[in-house]
């Protein structure tokens, strides 16, 4: 069996639409224009995984995605090419790969779903981002405080100990005095 060509035992769907220009170019113009939609969504999903690279959740899903979109919008040229030429064993070759491309995708979004929805929202994030840029602002006004505390108390200490020497100063000399009147003491009541 000829998928290309059996043209001798099938009649092209022109035939059905008595080849009337009218309807061949309504369906023409509106398959060609479906095809090139469903052609350049898949182009745009891989430009956005190639620019975006790694760390795109279910990015698997948007390859079968594109997969699937790529081969709607063949089967759209296919049906422009039935209106001339009766390819239709190709036609549904093209239509069950498509079938098992969209049933593919399909069991892939399932499983996705309830991870899809626990995902924050960009809304979420940023309301997160603002308790966090809070926080953050609270925690430098903390550490500032706290260095100027530290210093306070260096500064307090490095006093306190300059005094206590200070003090351990006056106290020798105060004793020394002590012992240097003691020393004389004794030598003035001895006549």
């Amino acid at each position: 069996m000829n998928l290309m060509n059996n043209v001798t035992t099938l009649m092209p769907h022109g035939v059905c639409f008595y080849f009337r220009q009218d309807l061949i170019l309504l369906h023409v113009i509106s398959d060609a224009a479906i095809a090139f939609a469903y052609f350049s969504i898949p182009v745009t999903l891989m430009h956005f995984l190639r620019r975006r690279g790694q760390g795109i959740p279910f990015a698997h899903v948007l390859v079968l995605f594109s997969a699937f979109i790529l081969l709607c919008g063949l089967t759209h040229i296919m049906g422009i090419w039935t209106i001339w030429k009766p390819v239709y064993y190709l036609e549904g070759g093209v239509k069950v790969l498509t079938a098992v491309v969209s049933l593919i995708t399909a069991a892939a979004i399932i499983p996705l779903v309830p991870k899809a929805l626990a995902m924050r929202t960009p809304e979420e994030l940023e309301a997160v981002n603002t308790q966090l840029r809070a926080e953050i602002g609270r925690r430098d006004q903390a550490e500032q405080r706290l260095a100027l505390a530290r210093r306070r108390v260096r500064e307090r200490v490095r006093r306190v100990a300059h005094e206590a020497h200070e003090l351990e100063l006056l106290a020798a000399v105060g004793e020394l005095q002590q012992r240097a009147r003691l020393a004389v003491e004794p030598q003035r009541e001895q006549p």
